[in-house]
């Protein structure tokens, strides 16, 4: 199943036959990672994004996954995006994840000092390079020019953990 699907999702014919497929697969296949993200990554590239946002949000409320998050906050802007992911946190208070994509949409959404807080807590949690990145946006936003170098300066020095 896996293989003939992830072949179904490279060069999908359209979006409605690749629709058909992947509501052929049985239904525990279908809430399966290694199914769900080559669908959402093709749905994505239709630019199906009211369909993406109904398969994903189900999805990520059952299992927290990072590349499904991903996906979900690179949606198009939607007024619930912020609140979900906010929901989540509730249950995953420790996903450094979680805490990033907030604060990539606190970001996208010019609420810097929220962006800010979010990408430390994400940092506390598990350091990494593209955290540091989006901190040291936020920081140049907020007019903290020395503290966004020490960020941008950190992420790059690879000292953490990937």
């Amino acid at each position: 199943y896996l293989a003939y699907f992830q072949d179904a999702c490279k060069q999908p014919p359209s979006l409605d036959k690749l629709t058909a497929t992947f509501q052929i697969l049985p239904k525990p296949y279908r809430q399966e990672v290694d199914f769900l993200l080559p669908y959402c990554r093709a749905l994505s590239h239709y630019q199906a994004w009211d369909a993406l946002s109904r398969l994903l949000k189900p999805s990520l409320s059952k299992k927290l996954q990072d590349d499904l998050l991903w996906l979900y906050v690179t949606l198009p802007p939607q007024e619930e995006q912020l609140a979900f992911v906010k929901s989540l946190l509730k249950t995953h208070p420790h996903a450094a994840m979680v805490h990033f994509c907030l604060g990539y949409l606190n970001l996208e959404a010019h609420l810097f000092g929220q962006a800010r807080h979010y990408f430390e807590q994400s940092l506390a949690i598990q350091p990494h390079p593209r955290t540091y990145f989006y901190l040291g946006k936020a920081l140049e936003l907020l007019a903290q020019p020395s503290e966004a170098c020490a960020a941008y300066k950190q992420g790059l020095q690879g000292e953490v953990i990937a």
